[in-house]
């Protein structure tokens, strides 16, 4: 074999050799790209696990609330307004479920003379009488109580109500991986992070989710039900004020403002067991059905109207 030829052997076994290595390269960087993004895509699938657990989490517990409203005991009213009641019962149920009149007719036999009188008196059946008959009309009314609970379980039910803006709850699981990966560290590198460091990045966490929820709370509208222990204020012109005292408050109160969520209390539509307790009390555990009026930025209070209050 002449060296030409030789050489090109040699050339063509250097370049076949070069093409091994760079495929083989190749699918060894391919494999541990491919392993890098099943990992990656493991960890967004436990993300997304978390999330939905979370949600679900929260939803069940609006789902608690609904039945623990539509399921309650019958209780007395502290409060109860007749006029938005009616209006929302006659939008929501076209026809009414009994008849607006109702007639009765009584017949009575009256006997003719001292006779008539003494016989029937002694039990006889052959008298002279006449017969006459009396025509009641009465007016049919649903008791407003009834009304009332019929709306809030139509409301209820068809998810039109806001639950649990007065509970506040952050997210654990953030936390919880934060302080695995403390751990983590420590356990590979054996550096413990400070404590106040680990503090101040917990305490500026949970503050977001409290600036989360008064987002929340400022952006409701439309119905919405509170379940809490209020404080009863009296106010003028005729008002009640039941103020409660957010939990958030308890993790962020920014330049001495605290939030609070307030129920404006019309005295016309208390009733005798609310009179009692709003006289006598300086505070209550009720639960407010009614609508949101505004959010005031200014003092930090989400203000509602009452339909009712038990």
């Amino acid at each position: 074999m002449s060296e030409i030829s030789t050489s090109i052997l040699l050339l063509l076994s250097g370049i076949s050799l070069a093409f091994v290595v760079t495929i083989t390269i190749g699918f060894l960087k391919a494999n541990v790209e491919i392993k890098r993004l099943t990992a990656k895509k493991g960890e967004l699938n436990s993300e997304i696990e978390k999330l939905l657990n979370k949600q679900e989490a929260i939803q069940n517990k609006i789902h608690t609330k609904q039945n623990e409203l539509i399921l309650a005991d019958a209780q007395p009213f502290y409060y109860l307004d007749e006029k938005q009641s009616l209006d929302i019962y006659n939008q929501i149920f076209q026809e009414l479920e009994i008849p607006k009149r109702i007639e009765t007719i009584e017949s009575k036999k009256i006997g003719s003379g001292y006779k008539a009188k003494l016989i029937t008196i002694l039990g006889a059946n052959y008298a002279d009488s006449e017969e006459t008959h009396t025509k009641k009309t009465y007016e049919a009314k649903t008791p407003l109580e009834t009304l009332y609970k019929k709306v809030e379980k139509y409301l209820s039910e068809n998810a039109i109500v806001a639950f649990g803006c007065e509970e506040f709850e952050y997210d654990e699981t953030l936390i919880n991986d934060f302080q695995l990966m403390c751990k983590q560290i420590y356990d590979k590198f054996g550096y413990n992070i400070p404590g106040e460091y680990q503090k101040s990045f917990l305490d500026d966490k949970i503050k977001a989710f409290a600036r989360d929820k008064i987002t929340e709370l400022s952006m409701l509208r439309g119905y919405i039900a509170v379940q809490a222990d209020f404080s009863i204020l009296s106010g003028t012109d005729g008002v009640y004020f039941l103020s409660f005292d957010h939990p958030v408050n308890n993790y962020i109160v920014d330049d001495g403002i605290k939030t609070y969520i307030q129920v404006v209390c019309n005295k016309d539509f208390l009733r005798p067991a609310g009179l009692s307790v709003f006289t006598s009390s300086n505070s209550v555990r009720a639960t407010c059905f009614g609508r949101v009026i505004t959010w005031k930025p200014d003092v930090r209070t989400l203000l509602i109207n009452p339909i009712a209050l038990y």
